[in-house]
C-alpha cells in the first residue's frame, strides 16, 4: 500500500528505531502478477489519523488529521490518488501542518509507472517530485523530472505499488503467508525499499459483522441518524491481517526502518491501520468508504 511511504515524509527528520517485529530482509523473489482484474473494487476511502502511542523519547506529543485514498480503474492502468492533512505537535512546543498529495498511474501489466508528489509544510511548498519508471528489456529505470532530471536504475524484480498490493491481495486469498519484495513508488528520489510481508489468518479489526456495527453514520438535516458513511458491502469481502516491515534497499540493516499493519480485504480495501515509526505510532481508522464507477472498460 502507498500509505506507509506517503506518511513517512510526515516524520520529518526523525531517526527511525523500530524494533524488529519481522526477520531481516530476505532476498526479494519475483512472482507472477495476479490477473489485472484480481477482485479489485475501485473505491474511495477516508481515514481518521490519530496518535496511537508515543514513547518517552519521542519528540512527537500529538498528531491528528485525515487521509483520503482513491483507487480507480483507467482501463489501461490503475490510478491512485492519495491526500493527507496531518498536524504534529512537538515537545519543544512547535506545531507543524503537513499536506501531501500523491497521484500515480500504473499500467496493468506492472511495467510502467507515472508519479506526482506534492508536499506542503505550514502552507508552503516543501517538495515536488515527478517522474516515470519503466521495465523494458530486462532492465528497470526510474526517470525523475522534478525536482531535477535524474535517472536511477532499479532492480529488475522491483514491483510498483499497485502490483505489490495485488500480490498482497492474492496472498490474502490464496497464500503464501510470507512475501519478500522490492518496491518503488516514486515518493522520494531513491531506489525504493525492500518489504517483508507476513499475512496472518485473523484480521485485526475482527469480523465484517463486528466492523459493520462500529461504522460511523451521517446525520440528517434535523440531526437524526442517517445512512452509514461506510458502504458495509465493501467490508464483507474476506480479510486477513497484513504486517509489513520496510528495509533499506541495500539490506544492510537487520532492523526495519518502519513498520505497518492493517486488515486487507480480498477486494483491495484496507482498514484498521497502524504505522510504527519507532518512537511513535499512528493509527488510521475508516471514516467513509464508497465504491467508484468501474470505468466502463
Amino acid at each position: 500500500m502507498l500509505f506507509h511511504r506517503v506518511l513517512l515524509s510526515a516524520s520529518l527528520a526523525f531517526t527511525f528505531t523500530a524494533g524488529v517485529a519481522l526477520a531481516g530482509p530476505a532476498p526479494a523473489t519475483p512472482g507472477p502478477l495476479p490477473p489485472a482484474s484480481a477482485n479489485v473494487v475501485p473505491h474511495r476511502a477516508l481515514y481518521d489519523i490519530t496518535l496511537a502511542r508515543s514513547s518517552s523519547n519521542s519528540q512527537v506529543t500529538a498528531a491528528s488529521g485525515k487521509m483520503s485514498f482513491e483507487w480507480a480503474d483507467a482501463c489501461d492502468g490503475w490510478i491512485t490518488n492519495q491526500r493527507y492533512d496531518l498536524a504534529y505537535s512537538y515537545r519543544d512546543g512547535d506545531d507543524v501542518q503537513i499536506r501531501n498529495d500523491f497521484v500515480s498511474w500504473e499500467s496493468k501489466d506492472g511495467n510502467r509507472l507515472q508519479f506526482h508528489v506534492r508536499k506542503l509544510v505550514n502552507g508552503d511548498l516543501d517538495e515536488a517530485i515527478e517522474g516515470t519508471a519503466e521495465r523494458s528489456g530486462g532492465q528497470m529505470v526510474a526517470h525523475f523530472t522534478q525536482p531535477e532530471e535524474k535517472d536511477i536504475p532499479l532492480a529488475a524484480d522491483t514491483l510498483f505499488p499497485t502490483a505489490h498490493t495485488l500480490q498482497l491481495m492474492q496472498a490474502v486469498g490464496h497464500g503464501p503467508s510470507l512475501l519478500f519484495r522490492k518496491l518503488f513508488d516514486g515518493s522520494d528520489m531513491d531506489s525504493g525499499v525492500s518489504v517483508n510481508a507476513v499475512i496472518s489468518r485473523a484480521p485485526r479489526g475482527g469480523s465484517a459483522e463486528e466492523a459493520a456495527d462500529k461504522l460511523p453514520t451521517q446525520k440528517t438535516a434535523d440531526g437524526k441518524e442517517g445512512k452509514k458513511a461506510i458502504d458495509a458491502r465493501l467490508l464483507a469481502s474476506p480479510a486477513k491481517s497484513v504486517s509489513l516491515a520496510f528495509f533499506a534497499p541495500d539490506g544492510g540493516d537487520a532492523s526495519p526502518e518502519y513498520e505497518m499493519s492493517f486488515d486487507l480485504h480480498e477486494n483491495g480495501v484496507a482498514s484498521d491501520m497502524l504505522m510504527n515509526y519507532g518512537d511513535y505510532v499512528l493509527s488510521a481508522r475508516l471514516l467513509a468508504l464508497e465504491p467508484l464507477p468501474s470505468g466502463g472498460c
